[in-house]
């Protein structure tokens, strides 16, 4: 994949910029609708990056299967995971910063 990953360069891009606003739409609105339900901290954080997760190891396997291993559908799958472990990493910190100063206790 390495080689497609940098022959494809702005394919790449087009799918993490995709990846990277799904990530943190799908976040942040998982995170007001379970501080508007009165979750505490930890629970809402916790529910927040799990709707945020992808099963990303599932859609690689299908995505070989399916289409073979050289396709830009098994590519779009490669580069989820590089893209979601920086990213929800990110958001750990956001997420720390804002409860912070909202005073979110659990």
């Amino acid at each position: 994949m390495g080689h497609q990953v940098v022959h494809q360069i702005i394919f790449v891009i087009r799918v993490a910029a995709a990846l990277i606003v799904y990530f943190i739409v799908i976040f942040f609105t998982t995170l007001f609708i379970a501080y508007r339900l009165g979750f505490g901290y930890k629970l809402a954080a916790t529910q927040s990056f799990t709707t945020a997760n992808n099963n990303f190891e599932l859609a690689i396997v299908v995505a070989v299967a399916a289409f073979g291993a050289n396709s830009n559908q098994a590519l779009a799958a490669t580069v989820g995971p590089l893209i979601e472990v920086p990213v929800l990493l990110g958001l750990v910190y956001a997420v720390k910063l804002l409860a912070k100063r909202m005073g979110w206790k659990d």
